[in-house]
């Protein structure tokens, strides 16, 4: 979970959508709300309100390093990338006065694949080529994500439900 004190994900199935696992973050052990101890009797702290709630469920989340595989596939379908593509992936990139970061600073040099780097998930990488590709195409990667169903309700019932914005460049202007 890194510096981040809440947090979710969740596990589909690819063909079906069906979901098959969920985790909330952070955790709690429950008996802390029925027993105030654990099953061997030692006091457990009263959980806080964001423990309590389940972020899978009932929060909503940028789509973080899990972006990367629409950013190459827009990248390539763009022209602005292909597979022999290599960029750099060092500790920070600035753009426009804004300072990206790798996780923990990691670094690969100066010279990698854009599949290398999305293993080590490079944000210094596919920040850069995100640019690229708007700069060809502002309205490339919307397209992409929304076929793939982002910006769309889940359809699951029982729970509020939002779809976010996918935004384009109409939505910029």
């Amino acid at each position: 979970i890194g510096t981040y004190s809440e947090a979710a994900t969740a596990i589909l199935d690819p063909l079906s959508g069906d979901v098959w696992a969920l985790a909330s973050a952070p955790l709690f052990n429950p008996n802390a709300m029925v027993l105030g101890t654990t099953l061997a009797g030692q006091p457990l702290a009263t959980p806080g309100a964001s423990a309590r709630r389940n972020h899978a469920l009932e929060s909503g989340y940028p789509a973080g390093s899990s972006f990367k595989p629409f950013t190459l596939l827009a990248a390539l379908r763009t022209g602005v990338a292909d597979r022999s593509t290599r960029m750099s992936c060092n500790g920070t990139w600035v753009y426009d006065g804004f300072t990206f970061r790798n996780y923990e600073m990691h670094s690969l040099g100066n010279s990698v694949s854009l599949t290398t780097a999305m293993a080590f998930s490079c944000n210094t990488t596919y920040m850069p080529l995100s640019i690229r590709v708007w700069e060809a195409d502002p309205d490339a990667l919307t397209d992409i994500v929304a076929a793939f169903g982002f910006g769309q309700s889940t359809g699951i019932t029982h729970l509020a439900d939002a779809p976010g914005t996918l935004p384009d460049a109409h939505y910029y202007d």
